[in-house]
């Protein structure tokens, strides 16, 4: 009986401890835990190193104006993770790009870096990027630098706060969303300024539905009407060229029997009426749109292109009478831009453009230019990095990857006319049968640059 209760009582003891121990348990956990103790010299923490800024040369103005000179800026930031870095070696500059250094477009962050369209090869990718890897020849597209709030119509140009950057720049860091494989086929001269001026108007051909053969005006004499009157051929529509009577209102490779002319009433009794659309690709400062009217068939469009027409005449009787629209390009899907391209390098697309020297000396000369000849078209090269490129391109075609490439590009022609045929079809026909073509060009576009790369793998060191 005594070794019970003695049992009892260790029980009790027990039991309290176990009580107590739990009643400490959760401060025990909540306490913070203090670093083991080593014996020796203690260990500093690791200190990560800064990153390394990147010095970027370019060309900019300091104030409105047409003052061009040398410019350097830093990217202090890592390469964010959906973007990409490219080594320029091809600037387009155009007309627009002289209003809004001028200060025509509204206020702009200075300095002012200008263009908005740079071809070159990619150097360096985010971790989050897919589909382009360094090697890879593109070209970007670059927003107006006015509103950064936009998304729609190019990368962000004041990301860095300091200033409005520009495709007049050695290298350029993009979301690779905007940045556009080219097809080995494509040159860099004239691949610069596609995205902008041929991305307008094969959005605004392709988005309207027209059927094989249907009658389009250009109205415009320079570089983005001749660029207008060549994809309208690759779509398979009719283009004309038309004139206000003088021979300087229209390209000068316009054939005599494909242009109409306002002010002869042969040509207006025969075309009155019978146009679909009347593309604007004038670069001519105003605009009067009156005479012009009449060539447009009842429920047609007027479809601004890349234009820089300052001011616009028209008469809003007249287009309620005759029901037409007046309609700015729609966002270019990446789908289009990849059968742009493809179709532009497969048929040899050739648009006018002057070729100058990646300074400020040539960038001053494209400037004079184009305040002489807006309808012209500019493109600033760098000697050393596009030779780079063109050895580049020589070493891939005779591993074979221009057999390829030729593989590839007939594939890519095929689905193009057959893109073409779906954007003529009649105009209950679904724009969605078009891009299910294009995403035939797309798949037939990686094959060609994944073999590229694999040639540029097996020949450099």
């Amino acid at each position: 009986m005594p070794g019970t209760i003695v049992s009892m009582k260790k029980l009790r003891r027990h039991r309290l401890l176990l009580l107590a121990l739990a009643a400490l348990l959760p401060y025990a956990l909540s306490a913070p835990s203090r670093p083991a103790v080593k014996s020796g010299k203690s260990e500093k923490p690791k200190r990560s190193k800064p990153p390394v800024p990147l010095h970027i040369d370019a060309i900019a103005i300091s104030e409105p104006g047409v003052r061009l000179q040398p410019f350097t800026y830093e990217e202090v930031g890592p390469l964010p993770k959906d973007s990409i870095e490219v080594v320029v070696h091809a600037s387009c500059l155009t007309a627009g790009d002289v209003q809004q250094c001028r200060g025509e477009w509204g206020p702009c962050l200075m300095p002012l870096v200008p263009g908005r369209e740079a071809v070159g090869v990619v150097v360096k990718v985010g971790e989050g990027v897919k589909g382009l890897a360094p090697g890879d020849r593109v070209a970007v597209l670059l927003g107006t630098g006015l509103d950064s709030e936009a998304d729609d119509d190019g990368a962000d140009r004041s990301t860095l706060d300091q200033l409005t950057t520009g495709a007049a720049a050695r290298r350029l860091r993009v979301p690779v969303r905007w940045a556009f494989a080219l097809p080995l086929a494509l040159p860099s001269g004239q691949a610069a300024g596609l995205l902008g001026a041929g991305g307008a108007v094969w959005s605004q051909l392709t988005s309207r539905k027209l059927a094989k053969g249907t009658k389009v005006g250009v109205l415009g004499n320079g570089a983005v009407a001749t660029l207008t009157t060549l994809i309208a051929e690759i779509l398979e529509l009719k283009p004309f060229a038309i004139s206000d009577g003088s021979a300087a209102s229209v390209p000068t490779t316009a054939p005599m029997e494909a242009v109409v002319d306002v002010t002869d009433a042969e040509h207006l009794r025969l075309h009155t009426g019978s146009f679909a659309a009347l593309v604007v690709a004038t670069s001519s400062p105003t605009l009067e749109l009156g005479p012009y009217l009449a060539l447009i068939s009842r429920g047609g469009a007027l479809l601004v292109a890349s234009t820089p027409t300052a001011s616009v005449s028209i008469s809003p009787r007249v287009l309620q009478e005759r029901r037409l629209s007046v309609l700015a390009p729609p966002p270019l899907a990446p789908k289009a831009v990849l059968a742009m391209l493809s179709a532009c390098a497969e048929h040899g697309i050739a648009w006018p453009s002057e070729e100058l020297s990646f300074d400020a000396t040539g960038a001053s000369a494209a400037f004079t230019a184009l305040e002489t000849a807006p309808g012209t078209r500019a493109v600033l090269l760098e000697p050393v990095e596009h030779a780079k490129w063109l050895k580049r391109a020589k070493r891939l075609r005779a591993a074979g990857g221009a057999k390829a490439g030729a593989g590839a590009g007939a594939g890519a022609a095929a689905a193009v006319g057959s893109a073409a045929a779906a954007a003529s079809a009649a105009s209950a026909a679904s724009l969605n049968s078009v891009f299910s073509v294009f995403s035939k060009v797309r798949e037939m576009w990686e094959i060609e640059r994944a073999l590229a790369r694999s040639c540029v793998s097996a020949l450099d060191p």
